[in-house]
This record gives structure tokens, sequence and C-alpha cells, in this order.
């Protein structure tokens, strides 16, 4: 029997990048456009892209917008367009192949990325100068 070609890890990763954002460090202009150039070069894609280091908007085949991508402060953002119920799973798809070439991309570049929300902030709190009292709920 075959093991499926993305398992659950992979697409906890690849929610958890939708989620969260992909955390990569680049000069915002060259990467965004970069991104543009490469989504249109692919030789077999269903869907292309436009934009610049402001913003750049993944469109399918039929020229329906699919994801926008804003890249900020080291962290490229998505946003999914909505769509009707009866287009949702092709939506979906096509949403989960464009992550899966920004992936690529990134890869190319040879840029480290981890998923936003794996990158750990540690924030210590300092003990309170209050004297504590019997009654905690003042």
């Amino acid at each position: 029997m075959t093991e499926p070609l993305i398992n659950d890890n992979i697409k906890a990763y690849l929610v958890a990048c939708l989620v969260s954002g992909i955390y990569v460090e680049d000069e915002p202009s060259t990467f965004m456009e970069g991104l543009v150039d490469h989504i249109n070069s692919l030789t077999e894609r269903v869907y292309w892209a436009n934009g610049d280091e402001d913003g750049v908007i993944l469109h399918d085949k039929f020229d329906v917008p699919v994801l926008s991508l804003i890249y900020s402060k080291n962290v490229l953002k998505f946003q999914i367009f909505e769509t009707d119920e009866y287009l949702e799973a092709g939506y979906n798809r096509d949403a989960g192949l464009m992550l899966l070439n920004i992936l690529g991309y990134i890869q190319q570049k040879g840029l480290e990325s981890q998923p936003e929300c794996t990158r750990t902030q540690t924030t210590t709190i300092p003990p309170s100068s209050h004297e504590t009292t019997d009654d905690w709920s003042l």
C-alpha cells in the first residue's frame, strides 16, 4: 500500500502557514517581485500572479482572485478570497497548490522559513509589588 503524498503532518504545516503566515527574511521588493516572476514562469500552472512589494494577488485560470499576499515585517501573510459553496473544493485546492509553489520559491532562493505561529517569543512578567491578601477577588 502506498502512503499519501501529503500526510497529516504536512497538512498541519501548510495550514499553519496559511493561518499565521510564513516568517522569512528578505528584502521586500526583490522577494515579492521575484515571487510574481516565479509564479508566472511555471510551465504547467493553472494560475498567475500580479503585484509588487505592496502586495500580490494570485488568480486562477479563469482570472478569479484566490489568494492575496502581503509581506510585512518579515512575515508573508495570506488572505483567501471568498467564494461560493459550489466552487469551494476546487478553490481550496488551488490555494493549496499556490502555497506549495510559494514554499518552493522560498526554498529555491535558499531562504530559511517557518510558519509564524511556530516561532517562540518569551515574555517575562515581573512579580507584583503589591502585598497579597487573603481575598483574591480584590
